[in-house]
């Protein structure tokens, strides 16, 4: 980005700009420089958050269809394959998504590309773009055509940002075979002086544990040329300690490249007479800008999806016979890429002058059928658990998702079935389900460390649920489920931690079918130790079903009995990270929990069935009585300081009130009794936000815990399968 302060620097001092070409990111500055935007407006851009996503593959908040997004998983390794692919095919090919970015550099150059009718020569400034056709060995420069294309296939990055193909070629960067193209710039336009922006020059050595450096020593070329021009002048900002995908430090990059010119500018000035004054270069720009057609889209022609090219399309434009405007059309563009069935778009744009609007070509690449996916978190406790995921889409009229996992570890274990799909009622998309889950809960007596043995279990929890689900959107952000479940559990526990090896633990079964129904609106950036967005959730659940329970040898009770069971439960849960600074961020989070549920056959049996608060990841892996409760309302705090840009400190902090406890009479017998004890958890953690999942060093505490205090290394997210206990 050092080009813009660059530019602005020549705009400052009135030096005339007849021709630019670029490479890289110099081709995306040259380009939208030759559409028209001022060096303002461009340094403006580049600050902005949607710059931000833009650079790093992200969709800004509006985009985000919570209610197409499948569960959290565990997933650190993920591969993809179709009929007929080996291995090497099912690798990924980038770590860029580029969706938003292609979109956007559409939506902000097609205009301009239609006022100059798609000659390069016609623009506000005469522009020039290189990209790599590696199948040639040779650079490939564009004169024409669309200039979002041109800049997008010299700005792929290999293995970072994904190439695209024009006129049948597999362009790439620019910067392999011509890093800093002066002799393109000399060829195209014969002009008596060339100004330079070069940071190459630059760019740090590269390091051994650098990749990206690694991969710009490898495949960036400075083409050494001879040129019979009158003189060249070249600025070479210090953009030295900024990478090549470090955009967050766009600001100082831009500060560097004004700094360079600067130094320089009385060698340019006297290098050139000629000046073009500012009012001069805003006149000329403002007649470049009366000559942009409205943005309106007549047609719009889908290509790649076979049989579904024509219905996808009619989908995008709506009704016949109209257009839509590029910003109408924006959410439904970006609901197809997350739908799944499409992996990749790319768009073009041809004005029609005939009709005054513009055609739209999106050429679409249809998503693999298969995903595989391997995982799961590795623990300092046994609380360890391995991942595998499958998912197979078949993409028909109806699209259907056929997805199952398994879990396997000492504490959790499970195995998921589910057949997914997607119907319009009216054009209101509707998701359907139908989930088999099988899951099981492992408390041990105590909990190790990497060299302690592990006790054995006094809580053991198991059940198989049958779900079947109807969801539909709530706005962009929200979701509404509604499920009907048969749920069959099966738990064995001791009613004392001092069993012995000979007693016999106490089984109680619940056959039981239940109804819920669940709100929720969702922002929040990850579904574990998240630090911006909010999120709110309201769920209601009926449960009505047969209590079987066998007591064993610790059982007070003696007497095995046969109950119905009937009870409601509601939930509410908010969060909120909402002060936001550089280096800092604050979240409060409040839960409450309203609950009927009944006594059942003895103690243990009746907390097993009570809510239980999940502030933080560790907790889920504790069986505590103090924070299971019918009734109860718990208040966080989360103070993050970053660190860097994956890496927080945080704290959890959390007060848990219940309005009733659960207690065992002398004689056995179950009671609820009020109560005003507040009980304080926490958690200090240490959080490294790493491309396979969370890695963290947690110190935990947890009133009126026999230990209060414990420490957990964990790489990944401590997750489960839905569970009909929610």
């Amino acid at each position: 980005m050092a080009h813009v302060g660059f530019l602005k620097a020549l705009e400052e001092q009135h030096i005339p700009i007849d021709y630019i070409v670029g490479t890289s990111m110099g081709a995306i500055v040259a380009s939208y420089y030759a559409a028209g935007y001022s060096t303002a407006e461009m340094d403006s851009l580049s600050r902005t958050d949607e710059f931000q996503e833009v650079s790093e593959g992200n969709w800004p908040k509006d985009l985000r269809f919570f209610y197409l997004e499948q569960s959290a998983q565990p997933s650190m390794v993920n591969l993809k394959y179709s009929g007929g692919d080996n291995w090497s095919n099912a690798l990924p090919t980038n770590l860029i998504d580029p969706s938003y970015m292609d979109w956007n550099h559409m939506r902000t150059l097609g205009q301009a590309n239609a006022a100059a009718n798609y000659n390069f020569d016609s623009l506000f400034v005469p522009f020039r773009s290189v990209a790599a056709d590696v199948s040639s060995q040779k650079e490939y420069i564009f004169r024409n055509g669309n200039l979002n294309e041109a800049i997008r296939a010299s700005a792929t990055y290999p293995f970072f940002i994904p190439p695209i193909r024009v006129d049948g070629r597999l362009l790439y960067d620019g910067g392999i075979y011509n890093n800093f193209p002066i002799d393109v710039l000399y060829n195209e336009f014969l002009p008596d002086i060339i100004l330079g922006c070069d940071v190459s020059d630059g760019a740090p050595e590269p390091k051994e544990n650098d990749l990206v450096s690694q991969l710009e020593a490898l495949i960036v070329t400075e083409k050494k040329v001879a040129l019979p021009c009158k003189e060249i002048i070249v600025v070479k900002p210090n953009v030295s300690n900024v990478s090549t995908f470090d955009f967050e430090q766009v600001d100082l990059s831009i500060d560097a490249g004004y700094a360079a010119a600067m130094n320089q500018m009385e060698e340019i000035q006297s290098a050139i007479e000629r000046r073009v004054s500012s009012q001069e270069i805003q006149a000329k720009r403002m007649e470049f800008r009366s000559r942009l057609p409205q943005f309106e889209i007549g047609n719009i022609e889908v290509i790649g999806l076979g049989k579904r090219d024509g219905r996808v399309s009619q989908d995008l434009m709506g009704k016949k016979n109209s257009t839509i405007s590029i910003d109408g059309l924006k959410e439904n563009y970006f609901r197809i890429l997350k739908e799944g069935e499409v992996k990749s778009i790319y768009p073009t744009l041809k004005y029609n002058a005939k009709r005054q609007n513009f055609d739209m070509k999106l050429k679409m690449t249809r998503e693999k059928d298969l995903f595989v996916s391997f995982g799961g978190n590795y623990a300092s406790r046994a609380i360890s658990a391995g991942y595998i995921g499958l998912r197979y889409h078949n993409f028909g009229k109806i699209p259907i998702l056929l997805d199952a996992n398994s879990y396997f570890g000492r504490f959790y274990g499970s195995v998921m079935v589910r057949a997914q799909g997607r119907l319009k009622i009216k054009n209101l998309p509707i998701q359907t389900a139908l989930t088999f889950t099988q899951n099981r809960w492992d408390f041990y007596k105590s909990v190790s460390a990497f060299f302690e043995d592990v006790k054995p279990s006094f809580i053991l929890l198991n059940e198989r649920t049958a779900e079947a689900t109807l969801s539909m959107p709530v706005g962009t952000y929200g979701k509404l489920s509604l499920d009907a479940l048969y749920a069959y559990q099966y738990d064995k526990y001791y009613q004392s931690r001092n069993f012995l090896s000979v007693d016999t633990a106490d089984m109680t079964e619940l056959d039981a079918g239940m109804a819920r129904l669940v709100y929720e609106r969702n922002t929040l950036n990850k579904p574990q130790y998240a630090s911006a967005g909010t999120r709110f959730k309201l769920a209601c659940k009926f449960s009505q079903g047969v209590e079987y329970t066998i007591p064993g040898t610790t059982s007070l009770n003696r007497d095995t009995i046969s109950n119905d069971r009937q009870w409601y439960s509601l939930r509410a849960t908010y969060d909120n990270y909402f002060i936001h600074e550089k280096r800092f961020t604050f979240g409060a989070h409040i839960e409450g929990v309203y609950t009927n549920t009944p006594k059942f056959q003895n103690y243990t049996a009746t907390l097993i069935n009570c809510p239980t608060l999940n502030a933080f990841p560790e907790l889920a892996t504790y069986f505590l009585p103090q924070l299971r409760a019918p009734k109860f309302l718990a208040v966080g705090v989360s103070p993050i300081v970053h660190i860097g840009k994956s890496l927080d400190f945080r704290m959890d902090l959390y007060g848990f009130r219940p309005f009733q406890n659960v207690v065992q009479k002398p004689n056995g017998d179950v009671g609820f009794f009020e109560t005003k004890r507040t009980f304080t958890l926490g958690s200090a953690a240490l959080v490294f936000h790493s491309p396979i999942g969370p890695i963290s060093l947690s110190a935990n505490y947890y009133e009126q815990k026999e230990n209060p205090w414990s420490i957990l290394l964990n790489v990944g997210l401590i997750i489960s399968n839905k569970s009909g206990r929610e």
